[in-house]
């Protein structure tokens, strides 16, 4: 006999993304006339199957078993002109399994140019993706395994914990439309692991002709056993097909069996693969760097070298090696704009505000693009709270969508404030169940509400229903972020209040609840850090606590008693994003600080 478990058929769909867009046949029939032949009992029928198959004596005489067929993924017939999860056309791979009586298993399945591998040692399940990708499962999906892997699967189920049972009523038709009668069982485990799955048998000649795996009420994956040929005395089928049912669709996959065989396996075969060690790759934009730094200390006096090592330095996040390189090549051309630009920039990043300005200003007057000069001054006056200026500016750089919000605070700047004049506030610190950010509680406008810290987010966002009861007027509309989105209305809340720091006239998104629900969970609104720029920032996971300090230069002693451990430089983007450059493993990278 032939089972192909259904977990490898499903593991190749699952591989070419295979649509469901094929109409399915009905799943079911009516009941055919009761049959003197039927069994009383799963026992009778799994020892109908085996006689049927040859007998348990010539059975179990195979300890082994190789299978060698073709593979066919059938074309959908409605498949939509650049649609690239449809198939248009046909498509072959081959495929081989070992199975054995003790249950090791494996399988390799080829498909143009990728080849996935599958394997069993009799403890552990593994999976090898095109060679490179080694997947090692669980205990409880090695359960899984062990059934597909048991060539005689049918025999010694007692050990296995395995208690089928016999479904009531026969079927008069398969899910391939065809006409016989069918008896079925439950094919069930105690430890409750395996998939629920039903086995459908041929009444009159004893064959399992159906795997049904029940994943939904309206999503079936049914395997349809047909062709039983003799092989060393055993029925074994070699026209297989898998029918995937998901409502209305269909999909199918045919295997057509080439060869079967009895001969004994070579050793090792279903050892879990030992992969070579990983050799990093070479990063190719560190390779570029390290070449223009090189050309430009070979070439101290060629303005064109320094730039190409400026260019390069500040494209891979290496900041101070593009200041540098700026400043070298302002010494060979004082009047050089795009090294002014990349040195204001740096200067920017820092928080640097005087200098950048100041560049800026210097590499406008030397050939900078107004319109450039106008968007990174812009962010400058953000920092600097010059609502007025940042809104002028933005419009002045073609981003007027950008400048609602700072229209709707001109005039009252950002303030904030500790009680008692003291340097820091400590707050209760949660976590957001949905996505694991920081939440804490604060009032706005005196209504107690939860908010999640997000260093992703640039303003306070505040759920429509919050907002309507603070009385939150709605004064523009505007994206939501510097790059654009759809425009939200933003207000201003009078005061919000985190603890013993008190902000005022603090820019505020107005979102639809069940936005904020969906991507946050269980807040009432999102903090962003612009309201925070001036402030340390002390997490305690542990403690659950958030510690706030003033970043003035008379709190300076607090600040500095408040860090733990070692620093690392971060960069404030021209809006609020906050990054900083570190590894993984040895490879290098510009990382988003993102705790929502």
């Amino acid at each position: 006999m032939l089972r192909i478990p259904r977990s490898l058929l499903l593991a190749a769909t699952a591989a070419l993304s295979l649509p469901a867009c094929i109409r399915a046949p009905e799943a079911e029939s009516d009941q055919p006339k009761a049959d003197p032949r039927a069994p009383k009992d799963a026992a009778e029928l799994l020892s109908r199957y085996a006689e049927a198959m040859g007998g348990e004596a010539l059975l179990r005489s195979q300890p082994q078993r190789t299978v060698e067929a073709r593979v066919v993924f059938k074309a959908h017939d409605d498949c939509q002109a650049g649609d690239p999860g449809c198939i248009a056309e046909e498509r072959v791979g081959q495929f081989v399994l070992y199975a054995t009586a003790d249950g090791r298993l494996y399988r390799r399945m080829l498909v143009g140019d990728r080849v996935d591998e599958r394997g069993f040692d009799g403890e552990t399940g593994w999976n090898l993706i095109d060679g490179q990708h080694l997947e090692i499962e669980s205990p409880e999906s090695s359960l899984a395994s062990r059934e597909d892997a048991l060539l005689h699967w049918y025999f010694d189920i007692e050990s296995r914990e395995i208690t089928p049972e016999l479904i009531e009523g026969a079927r008069a038709k398969g899910h391939d439309g065809s006409e016989r009668v069918m008896d079925g069982l439950r094919w069930q485990a105690a430890h409750g692991l395996l998939p629920e799955r039903s086995l459908w048998f041929d009444r009159e000649t004893g064959l399992l002709r159906e795997e049904v795996e029940h994943i939904s009420d309206d999503h079936l994956v049914v395997i349809i056993y047909d062709g039983y040929r003799e092989v060393d005395g055993a029925l074994v089928a070699h026209d297989i097909r898998q029918l995937e049912i998901h409502g209305e669709s269909q999909k199918e996959i045919d295997i057509l069996v080439q060869s079967v065989h009895h001969k004994d396996l070579r050793e090792g075969l279903f050892d879990i693969p030992e992969l070579p060690p990983l050799e990093p790759e070479a990063d190719p934009y560190l390779g570029a760097l390290a070449d223009a730094k090189a050309a430009a200390d070979a070439s101290p006096k060629e303005l064109s070298a320094q730039m190409d090592w400026a260019r390069v330095a500040f494209a891979v996040a290496h900041f101070d090696e593009a200041e540098t390189a700026a400043k070298r090549a302002l010494k060979i051309d004082a009047r050089e704009p795009e090294a002014m630009w990349i040195a204001a920039r740096v200067a920017l990043l820092r928080g640097d505000l005087k200098d950048a300005s100041r560049m800026l200003d210097k590499a406008r007057k030397y050939g900078l693009r107004p319109t450039e000069w106008a968007r990174h001054t812009a962010w400058i006056a953000s920092h600097q709270r010059k609502w007025e200026t940042t809104a002028e500016l933005l419009r002045e750089a073609g981003y007027g969508d950008l400048a609602g919000p700072y229209d709707a605070v001109v005039g009252d700047p950002l303030k904030a404030s500790f009680a008692g004049r003291s340097c820091s506030t400590e707050l209760s610190m949660a976590r957001s169940k949905l996505v694991g950010a920081p939440v804490v509680e604060a009032t706005v406008d005196g209504k107690t509400v939860r908010l999640m810290l997000d260093t992703g987010t640039r303003d306070l966002i505040l759920a429509e229903p919050v907002a309507r009861e603070v009385l939150i007027t709605r004064e523009s509309d505007s994206p939501i972020g510097a790059t654009g989105g759809p425009p939200l209305p933003h207000g201003v809340v009078e005061t919000l209040q985190l603890g013993e720091l008190s902000l005022s006239n603090v820019t505020a998104a107005i979102v639809p609840a069940q936005a904020l629900e969906a991507s946050a969970g269980g807040v009432d609104g999102v903090l962003g850090v612009r309201p925070l720029l001036d402030f340390q920032l002390v997490l305690d996971a542990e403690a659950e606590t958030l510690t706030l300090v003033d970043g003035g230069r008379r709190c300076a002693k607090e600040r500095k008693k408040a860090q733990r451990g070692s620093s690392m430089p971060m960069y404030v983007h021209e809006t609020h994003f906050v990054y900083m450059l570190a590894g993984i493993n040895g490879a290098e990278g510009l990382f988003l600080l993102n705790t929502g």
